[in-house]
């Protein structure tokens, strides 16, 4: 289970990257099947009893997550949504790193995010590779690091939104690690294209 608040830092991201930074960041290693999420036919809402009016829905590797902000006197304020990954390296229990797609209003464009342990090297471009196919990938850029790790992140335009919803299968996170080492992440398009559709219904037009 993927248990998530919402964080805009520069951008829109998941916070559950946080409970990494507990733990140290792993040196260059051989790359290694991830571990996907658990998946269902029918996407369940939960109810996340954490925080008021905050809800899950499983898509595939993929999870919307919703979240109704607490406002001065306990009023309700403005909710928000993303939907994101959680990457899990085969063998470990701990988060690797975080993926995430949201905006904060229906009028902001759609941001995509990465987060990884602090153990990167710059000036370096990180790239997402939509299969095993892809030679070129999509650069991001590296926006801050911070003590819970170091976020990537980009609008990703209609193009690469079409082509990422099209994958149903494993791509790849590459960057280069403190050591100047390219390291290469696996991460998942299963169930993505429905998680955007729902993440797009509740976002609105």
């Amino acid at each position: 289970m993927i248990v998530s608040r919402l964080l805009y830092v520069g951008v829109f991201v998941s916070q559950a990257v946080v409970a990494y930074a507990q733990t140290a960041a792993p040196t260059a290693q051989p790359l290694k099947a991830a571990q996907p999420s658990s998946v269902t036919q029918t996407p369940p809402i939960v109810r996340d009893l954490g925080a008021p009016e905050s809800t899950r829905a499983t898509f595939g590797d993929w999870e919307l997550r919703c979240n109704t902000a607490v406002m001065d006197g306990g009023k309700l304020g403005v909710r928000t949504c993303e939907v994101g990954q959680s990457i899990i390296l085969q063998g470990q229990t701990a988060r690797f790193a975080e993926l995430a797609f949201g905006k904060l209003k229906s009028s902001d464009p759609l941001y995509f995010t990465a987060v990884v342990p602090t153990n990167i090297s710059l000036p370096s471009v990180p790239k997402i590779f939509a299969n095993e196919k892809d030679q070129t990938g999509v650069e991001i850029a590296w926006a801050r690091c911070l003590p819970a790790g170091c976020f990537a992140n980009f609008i990703p335009s209609e193009d690469i939104l079409t082509r990422w919803r099209a994958q149903n299968d494993f791509g790849r996170l590459a960057f280069r690690n403190g050591s100047n080492q390219e390291f290469s992440v696996p991460i998942s398009f299963k169930g993505l294209s429905r998680a955007l559709d729902a993440l797009g219904k509740e976002n609105g037009p």
